[in-house]
């Protein structure tokens, strides 16, 4: 037997999931909230909250580069991640990590085109700490987890 809510709503042309019908004819709304931010390089510092704008990630030596996943909470609004256009719900990139502070922009904009909400993830990426042990162009390198690893270059 299905439910009278069911019932109705299917003779409306309403959409129901878990016990929600949505009218598929009702206007998309200017919702510029992020449902869901992940960033390979790193956790989130605060952790994802829709009301908070700004984080932070710590990213050790040896990340070049990472991805970020925006979710959009509308479907009707776009998205931008470090000013190209991305589609919500799936992973951006590779972007390219410099050493030290790297701000990315999170741009949502509304269905209207108008109303904006930026957010910025600044992933910090940290530094190679280099000890020149032996002769010549021998060196082994200190990386921030406290493991060593051999390095050899051309010093000319």
């Amino acid at each position: 037997m299905i439910p009278r809510t069911l019932a109705l709503a299917f003779l409306l042309g309403l959409s129901c999931t878990l016990g929600a019908c949505n009218d598929p004819h009702s206007e998309p709304t200017n919702e510029v909230d992020l449902s869901a931010l992940v960033v390979s390089a790193g956790t989130l510092t605060p952790a994802f909250d829709e009301l908070v704008t700004s984080y932070t990630v710590s990213a050790d030596s040896l990340t070049d580069s990472t991805t970020i996943t925006a979710t959009t909470e509308s479907l009707a609004a776009t998205l931008r991640i470090d000013g190209q256009p991305a589609v919500s719900g799936q992973p951006f990139g590779p972007i390219a990590l410099a050493t030290g502070a790297n701000a990315i922009a999170i741009e949502v904009t509304g269905f209207d085109g108008i109303t904006v909400q930026t957010y910025t993830v600044t992933v910090e990426r940290a530094a190679l700490v280099a000890t020149r042990v032996g002769r010549g162009q021998e060196w082994l390198v200190l990386h921030p987890d406290g493991s060593w690893r051999p390095m050899s270059f051309d010093l000319r």
